[in-house]
């Protein structure tokens, strides 16, 4: 699923009511399940036992890792003037 679709699902197939609050947690789930994803192929994760789960997440896909280097945050870049349309 694309990120049009996936912002018409989360708005319930109602774009147009959608808030500025209803847009940034979207950025934020998506986010959330780039970096769930991340992890969960990521072999480094398992090799710094010395970390927390939290550390390492942070360290290896943090928020700063999604927005400069992820096709998806270009993408919601891209999308977001259009978010209100159907």
């Amino acid at each position: 699923m694309n990120i049009k679709e996936h912002w018409v699902a989360y708005c319930s197939g109602n774009p147009r009511e959608s808030t500025e609050d209803d847009w940034n947690n979207f950025v934020v789930d998506t986010f959330l399940s780039w970096r769930e994803r991340q992890l969960k192929f990521d072999p480094n994760t398992s090799q710094h036992p010395e970390k927390s789960h939290t550390d390492c997440a942070e360290a290896l896909c943090g928020f700063t890792q999604f927005i400069e280097g992820t096709d998806t945050y270009q993408e919601l870049i891209d999308f977001e003037p259009l978010r209100h349309d159907p």
